[in-house]
């Protein structure tokens, strides 16, 4: 028998990849991602707003065959955004070892909630099932257990959290491969609901929606062309392994999508950050270089731990032949200039800069990074 369960959501936008299907890493083991944007929502009235629930979701010809096997005089097109589905498959073989598993008090149980017994109190429910339980043929027993079995086995594949994790990992690699900053991660209360099937042989057998709390608001409309062949293979082989984005580029990032969503006294705290992170890491990288000990290492960090400038001077110095401070002074005042006036302020006022001044100061700490990665 086989056992299949998909997990089916339309996201909050448009995620601008080629159609397809995704291997993709997780933290127990590959899954894969199809990913659709060609689906349309069908609704059975000219106008979208007066067909309430009465929708079709599915790819144009499908929906255009409905309309002409049902004779549709009234219906109107509505654009949706991009769809994954995630397929979750098991065979499952039924023996008496399998039956093993499933106790008398799990079998009445089953036949308590699935049988419409009259009783007026639950001592009388519980005596009117373990009759019903005893008298029963073997082979009735063993469907029971059966029915138990598939159950808990759906239950088991029913792993959302799995889902959620491939998904955002595709969100977060396509969204840094395409610049696309204005995606962000999706869990249950910002996706619209995740359908739930489960099929045993390819026909349908149950579903349920997992609720979300929030609407879905964002556009879908594309902005970037098509990937090329290689970007393609390029994104898919990162898709594959666990590919980390490095950490400066990630907060940069973040910085940009917070700026995106008017969150600018986040965006300035997470591109500082960025560049802090650099700065310590390029000189771990040079020390690791020279042979430094690991102990010296952490000894000579925190002797500038409180010190940015003196890091940034005679520290880097020493490791690179280079200092930010007196080898590119005017992008080091500028970025000292962001970390007195608005960056410490931040943190213990409730100053807040302007959407102009924000993209600038983040542009100025993305530049500041790249100048240490040189170094």
């Amino acid at each position: 028998m086989k056992l299949k369960t998909m997990f089916t959501n339309e996201l909050p936008f448009m995620l601008e990849i080629p159609d397809g299907s995704y291997k993709i890493w997780t933290s127990k083991g590959n899954i894969i991602l199809n990913v659709n944007s060609d689906m349309y929502k069908l609704h059975t009235a000219r106008f979208a707003k007066f067909s309430r629930d009465i929708k079709y979701i599915g790819e144009e010809d499908v929906l255009q065959k409905i309309i002409s096997d049902s004779d549709l005089s009234n219906y109107a097109f509505g654009e949706c955004k991009t769809f994954i589905s995630y397929t979750n498959e098991c065979d499952i073989e039924f023996s008496e070892t399998t039956y093993v598993t499933v106790t008398d008090e799990q079998c009445l149980a089953w036949i308590r909630s699935n049988n419409s017994f009259h009783h007026s109190n639950e001592e009388e429910l519980n005596k009117k099932a373990n009759d019903y339980f005893v008298n029963i043929e073997p082979e009735n027993v063993n469907k029971i257990k059966k029915t138990i079995v598939i159950k808990r086995k759906f239950s088991e594949m029913q792993d959302i959290d799995i889902y959620y994790e491939g998904l955002n990992r595709l969100i977060q690699q396509s969204a840094h491969f395409r610049g696309n900053f204005w995606t962000h991660k999706v869990d249950i209360n910002i996706l619209e609901g995740t359908l739930i099937q489960d099929y045993i042989d390819d026909k349908f057998y149950a579903s349920i929606t997992r609720a979300s709390l929030a609407p879905s608001i964002l556009p879908c409309h594309k902005k970037f062309p098509e990937l090329t062949s290689e970007e393609k293979k390029d994104f898919e082989d990162k898709l594959k392994i666990k590919h980390e984005i490095p950490v400066e580029e990630e907060l940069i990032f973040t910085a940009r999508s917070l700026w995106y969503r008017l969150e600018y006294r986040s965006a300035i705290i997470e591109s500082s950050a960025a560049l802090e992170i650099i700065v310590e890491k390029k000189l771990v990288q040079k020390m690791k270089e020279r042979k430094t000990a690991e102990h010296n290492i952490i000894k000579k960090l925190d002797s500038t731990k409180l010190d940015f400038t003196k890091r940034c001077d005679s520290q880097l110095m020493i490791y690179t032949g280079k200092s930010f401070v007196t080898d590119n002074p005017s992008l080091w005042k500028k970025i000292c200039d962001i970390r007195k006036n608005y960056r410490h302020k931040i943190v213990h006022s409730e100053l807040n800069p302007s959407r102009d001044e924000t993209e600038e100061f983040i542009n100025d700490f993305e530049s500041a990074i790249k100048y240490i990665i040189s170094l």
